[in-house]
């Protein structure tokens, strides 16, 4: 019925009616179209709200919502084995434009991280790279995207270790190893002093300081993964021992976090 009253109002509307009113009208359209699954159309309503009328009630907002419908796109067209490029140009374009025009802002950080994740999928890992540099040093989103392209690195180096033809050679596997490693340990580091401060122990930091540690075992640092898995706060060990909710459930997680102690002990 809204959608209907809306689309209506639209098609009522005098050359004189004030622009704000319209565009308040297709903001709600935008989002109408995105809850009932019309990605394509909450898109192109969103980006005309966001390159046509910027300083709008909505525009950021709406280019928010039309870069999560092409995301949405994206996925599906990317599990369906068909090219995607015309929904990662759209993404770009938009990313690109949010980031100039509402620098800072959390729609553009938003923006982004969903580019981050876009690349990653897309096993494009330098171009994740470049991505998390756009956001700023002391953006609240910059530890997330470390942790995430953090563990992308860790998983590509351990899928590239385990190929026996067209295995990249020692040199390229280290600097995976190197990159994973730096971009983990920055990530963690922000996320640690945000729990000190208060803040909630989510599972994407408990994961990506199992992932930490297991580099460390493989490079022969065993004693400083000890510590990291027995970190009274955010140690996989100390959490899978005292039954946290934050890894309950979380089996193949649980199993991991004891073998990596295992592993850690020995060594």
């Amino acid at each position: 019925d809204l959608m209907r009253l809306c689309h209506l109002a639209l098609a009522l509307a005098k050359p004189d009616a004030p622009v704000a009113d319209l565009n308040t009208i297709r903001f709600r359209l935008t989002y109408l179209y995105f809850l009932s699954g019309d990605l394509y159309r909450a898109a192109v309503l969103g980006e005309f709200l966001a390159y046509r009328y910027p300083a709008s009630f909505g525009a950021r907002k709406g280019a928010e919502i039309a870069i999560k419908a092409y995301r949405k796109m994206f996925d599906t067209e990317r599990r369906a084995s068909r090219n995607t490029a015309f929904e990662l140009e759209r993404m770009r374009r938009l990313a690109e434009y949010m980031g100039a025009r509402w620098k800072g802002e959390p729609e553009a950080e938003e923006a982004w991280l969903m580019m981050i994740d876009t690349a990653i999928d897309n096993d494009d890992i330098a171009g994740a790279g470049e991505y998390l540099n756009k956001l700023a040093p002391d953006s609240s989103r910059r530890a997330q995207a470390e942790l995430r392209l953090g563990q992308a690195l860790w998983s590509k180096y351990l899928r590239q270790a385990s190929v026996q033809e067209n295995r990249p050679s020692q040199e390229e596997l280290n600097k995976l190893v190197e990159d994973a490693q730096k971009t983990l340990r920055q990530g963690i580091d922000r996320m640690r002093k945000a729990v000190e401060a208060g803040g909630a122990v989510e599972y994407p930091l408990v994961f990506s300081v199992l992932a930490l540690s297991q580099i460390l075992i493989d490079a022969g640092r065993a004693e400083e993964a000890v510590q990291w898995l027995n970190d009274p706060k955010i140690g996989p060990l100390s959490l899978v021992a005292a039954k946290s909710p934050v890894v309950a459930g979380k089996t193949d997680f649980q199993i991991d976090t004891y073998k990596a102690a295992l592993r850690a002990y020995v060594g």
